[in-house]
């Protein structure tokens, strides 16, 4: 069970932890309505850890959309894990690694135009910070530097 409170910088949660300590998750200067929404997936955080079950969908789509700031502080207070942020070059070895199905031609052209993704942003690149205007510039590159690059 979780509760809201308010203190004088804004609203925080209590809740008791699964070790039987009692935390604090400060959220700082938000309005009532969204501390308690957050106090519902906390509480639905606390149950599924608890019961060692998979959370709820809602409650995932809600941690994967999350800020930084605000999942730093779940961390730290417990009830989540870090999850590393996907990077562009971890990606698409994954994403190639999965197409067993693939004709070896369409495989090739689609290992070049991968490589050319990840010479464009970078291996290290986060896949949540790719924009449309970033998609943008990478088709405009590919019609000139990549042309360059292979004699067209």
């Amino acid at each position: 069970m979780a509760s809201v409170a308010k203190d004088g910088k804004g609203w925080r949660i209590l809740f008791v932890a699964p070790d039987g300590k009692w935390k604090t998750l400060r959220l700082g200067r938000v309005d009532k309505k969204t501390a308690e929404s957050i106090r519902v997936h906390v509480e639905a955080l606390l149950a599924a850890r608890t019961a060692g079950l998979p959370l709820r969908q809602e409650t995932a789509v809600w941690l994967a959309s999350v800020g930084d700031t605000l999942r730093e502080r779940l961390v730290r207070a417990g009830l989540t894990k870090v999850t590393p942020a996907a990077v562009l070059g971890t990606a698409v070895e994954a994403y190639l690694n999965c197409q067993t199905q693939i004709k070896p031609a369409s495989l090739c052209a689609t290992r070049y135009a991968l490589k050319n993704l990840v010479q464009f942003f970078g291996p290290e690149r986060r896949l949540d910070s790719i924009t449309e205007g970033d998609a943008d510039d990478f088709v405009r590159w590919l019609a000139t530097e990549a042309c360059k690059q292979r004699g067209g």
